[in-house]
């Protein structure tokens, strides 16, 4: 009988084989009909993930009722299902896969492997549950080689679980089991899908040895670039394995469109077929449809996909902006629908174009939505050298908001109207596009930004006099006001609606309320908004009064928070028994050719920082094995970080580079610190062991246990 990893679990433990788990076998454990592919995948899991020790006395006992042993078995052979589950809710991961082998009764009372892993994850790694789905696609040409450099104990369920997600996207749709709607729903709820756990475990495997291995670090990749060509803007792909960039020969010239794929070890350049004479004025991907990137051209919004296999990619026309308009933003939805903002200029007013484009399909492409009563807003400029026009796109919930001024009683005085757009809001119409307004209260200034929480629950708006405000949405759509803050008008240095100022789960929220101060906030659990901790610095001597904010950076968990300006860069981390802490502060010199940059690699807690204090380097901080805040790496480089979106959504690949300078990118490997080489230095971390000593360990833990129950 072969026993997997060192959690004393067999072949006969698991499940039997199929896209989902939806019946599992009646024959005793034990028998050949465990002798499967996807079984020990999992079972190497639970004892790659699960530390915990098993307790002497609960192990002593599951091994006394192996099948043939001389212990009584009765009594625990007949423990009621409640009676089980209740103990089986104390044990450990690895050992539930222990109670497995003790009897029928027991093995029939325990949840399939995958959704003992998904209870883990929930339980131990509730950030890992709720990683993007796109970090799962990407995983065979960006995760998997790191997990294999480093030796991850991880990688055969993750295997597995790849492949048992394409075998549920080739089932055909008469080979699944009809259930009724409500069994259906019980099903999925305790049958968690591959599709849905693979990127959770993916996330997992990563956060593991990130946080446990002090041999990581980033080198440079070759990409296929032009010399002397200036780098004008940049777009990832939601699951990293794309790259676009607008080109320039020179800071004035027009941009040009390049799209990348990552190969087996650099940046490859695809084909555009056909190409694009005109320059490109903006760029974005979507995750849906997959593999889909929009880019505006004139008056043209045109789409580009993959012919699957290649590296070409096909253009399909979008829909058409006014002449001789401007595209201020793209905003691709969830649901496939892009919503363009064009701007065109007609004397002293700005006549601004809202154009949603509905997705129908793969093989339709898309259609420009028109609205009879709500075609295009037009605003008048006043004297204002800002337009009184902000918006903000939710792609998770398909859902737009609008802020204008409709008009303006009195110089001084202004009416704030904010249009929420989603589908369903029109009842004769619920499948397309409509709108609810809201007038806010706020009547001595202007909007300044408006952004949203992950998720679409919450919405964020400023005013020019410091003024913030969130809301949430009654049934209605209507804006409903749950907290506001009085600051200092603060200019950021990015759009408010790209910077992550919410956690992933929307529940913490940091507010800049002047150059030094950064209030956060918290939802509590009855879904009321309250202020939290106030984080302050001091001004600096060193800092000219001038100095200005860039912008704000609240990581994944909301345990990070990254402030830059225009002369330094500071990062609190809130520790759990000792509150906020401000445990990093790098500043430029007086002589400093580049600013500060900071970025996070979101999915990790990582921040990654270049200052020239005097001389450029890239820090990296994360948490260490023992939960610490610390210095992870120090490398020195001849440029700064492209801005606080150089990172992929992975958090694999980063990009170094300005305006002025060529791309250089750094990818997440693994390297002894006797082989790092071209003068990058790593600080070693305090109580972490390399990946050989972990494996050794592993395997010397596995051949105890074997002799033991042998």
């Amino acid at each position: 009988m072969d026993r997997l990893s060192n959690t004393g679990v067999t072949h006969s433990d698991l499940p039997s084989p199929g896209p989902v788990d939806q019946h599992r076998k009646t024959e005793q454990p034990g028998t050949e009909v465990g002798q499967q592919a996807w079984r020990p995948s999992l079972a190497t899991a639970a004892g790659a993930i699960a530390v915990q020790p098993v307790p002497k006395d609960t192990r002593q006992a599951v091994l006394s009722e192996r099948p043939g042993s001389t212990g009584a078995v009765s009594s625990y052979q007949s423990l009621p299902l409640l009676v089980l589950e209740k103990i089986f809710s104390y044990l450990p991961f690895s050992s539930l896969c222990q109670c497995a082998r003790v009897c029928r009764h027991w093995y029939d009372c325990l949840p399939p492997p995958r959704e003992r892993l998904s209870r883990w994850l929930h339980k131990n790694a509730p950030l890992s549950c709720q990683a993007d789905p796109e970090l799962g696609r990407g995983f065979t040409s960006r995760a998997l080689p790191f997990l294999q450099s480093v030796g991850s104990p991880v990688l055969p369920a993750l295997m597995h679980l790849h492949k048992e997600a394409h075998l549920q996207q080739d089932t055909p749709q008469h080979q699944t089991p009809q259930l009724s709607d409500a069994h259906q729903d019980a099903h999925q709820a305790l049958q968690p899908a591959a599709a849905d756990l693979f990127p959770c475990l993916v996330h997992q495997a990563l956060n593991q040895q990130l946080a446990q291995d002090n041999g990581f670090t980033l080198r440079p990749h070759a990409i296929d670039w032009p010399d002397s060509t200036l780098v004008g803007g940049l777009a990832f792909s939601p699951c990293s394995r794309w790259l676009a960039l607008s080109c320039r020969l020179h800071p004035s010239a027009p941009a040009c469109l390049r799209l990348y794929s990552w190969g087996p070890d650099n940046w490859q350049q695809c084909s555009l077929n056909p190409p694009v004479l005109e320059a490109v004025q903006d760029f974005i991907f979507t995750s849906m449809p997959p593999d889909t990137l929009f880019s505006a051209h004139g008056s043209d919004v045109l789409a580009w996909r993959r012919e699957p296999g290649t590296n070409d990619w096909h253009r399909t026309h979008v829909c058409r902006t006014p002449w001789l308009s401007q595209v201020l933003d793209l905003l691709p939805m969830g649901n496939g629908d892009l919503v363009t903002l064009a701007q065109q200029k007609q004397g002293t007013g700005a006549q601004i174009r809202v154009i949603f484009s509905a997705f129908l399909g793969n093989a339709r492409g898309w259609r420009a939505v028109n609205f009879p009563d709500f075609t295009f807003i037009f605003l008048e400029e006043t004297g204002h050298a800002r337009l009184p026009f902000v918006w903000a796109g939710e792609r998770r919930s398909s859902q737009l908001a609008l802020g204008m001024i409709p008009q303006r009683p009195a110089p001084d005085c202004c009416i704030n109207k904010v249009l929420i757009w989603r589908k369903g809001l029109n009842a004769a119409s619920p499948h397309n596009w409509g709108y609810q307004a809201s007038i806010l209260a706020w009547h001595q200034a202007d909007m300044a930004h408006l952004a949203w929480s992950p998720g679409g629950h919450y919405l964020l708006g400023t005013l020019y006099n410091g003024r913030m405000c969130l809301w949430t949405q009654d049934a209605q759509c209507r804006l409903q006001e749950q907290l506001t803050l009085t600051g200092h008008p603060v200019q950021l240095g990015y759009q408010l609606n790209a910077l992550p100022l919410f956690n992933s789960q929307g529940t913490q929220l940091a507010l800049p309320l002047s150059l030094h101060q950064v209030q956060l906030c918290y939802c509590d659990d009855s879904g009321c908004w309250q202020q939290g901790q106030r984080l302050e610095t001091m001004p600096d001597p060193d800092v000219p009064p001038n100095d200005r904010l860039e912008c704000i950076l609240l990581s994944s968990s909301g345990r990070t928070l990254v402030r830059t300006t225009q002369w330094r860069v500071d990062i609190w981390h809130r520790h759990p028994g000792h509150g906020w802490q401000h445990l990093v502060q790098r500043k430029i010199r007086n002589n400093a050719e580049f600013m500060p940059q900071a970025c996070l690699l979101k999915p990790f807690d990582i921040v990654c920082s270049t200052v020239e204090d005097p001389h450029m380097s890239l820090w990296i901080h994360g948490l260490d094995s023992q939960g610490q805040f610390v210095k992870k790496a120090c490398l020195a480089v001849d440029t700064a970080l492209n801005g606080p979106f150089a990172a992929s959504p992975d958090g694999i690949s980063l990009l170094l580079g300005s305006i002025q300078d060529p791309p250089t990118f750094l990818q997440l490997g693994f390297f002894p610190p006797q082989e790092n080489r071209e003068g990058r230095v790593q600080e070693p971390v305090p109580g972490e062991r390399s990946a050989a000593q972990e494996q050794e360990e592993q395997q010397e833990q596995q051949e105890q246990q074997e002799q033991q129950e042998l």
